[in-house]
């Protein structure tokens, strides 16, 4: 196994020893190659989802980011369950960015991260 499956296998424990609470990610796409993004994203989204779960990563990947796009393109469905938030210190708030918003944003290059 390589380290991106180790991170896989550290995220699913982490998030099956979370249930009804808060899981924070620091860096969460680290040592992730782009292609498995969205099936990252897939798989935090549906068990964060289907176990009650409040979840907060963070990233600056630009690849992690493209990766949650392409999972709110594949599953629709899922949208309503993803937003990021973009933090700039010049703002005393976050600009969210919710669901169709965020691959919309994505996609026109706005810059999230």
């Amino acid at each position: 196994m390589g380290d991106g499956m180790r991170r896989f296998l550290a995220l699913a424990i982490a998030l099956s020893r979370t249930s009804g609470g808060v899981l924070l990610l620091d860096e969460i796409g680290t040592g992730l190659h782009y292609s498995v993004m969205a099936d990252m994203w897939k798989l935090v989204v549906e068990t964060a989802a289907q176990y009650d779960i409040q979840l907060f990563a963070t990233t600056h990947s630009w690849d992690c980011v493209d990766g949650l796009r392409v999972l709110c393109k594949r599953e629709p469905h899922l949208m309503s369950h993803v937003a990021v938030h973009k933090i700039d210190r010049a703002l005393d708030h976050s600009v969210p960015f919710q669901g169709l918003e965020l691959v919309r944003a994505v996609e026109g290059g706005v810059e999230l991260r």
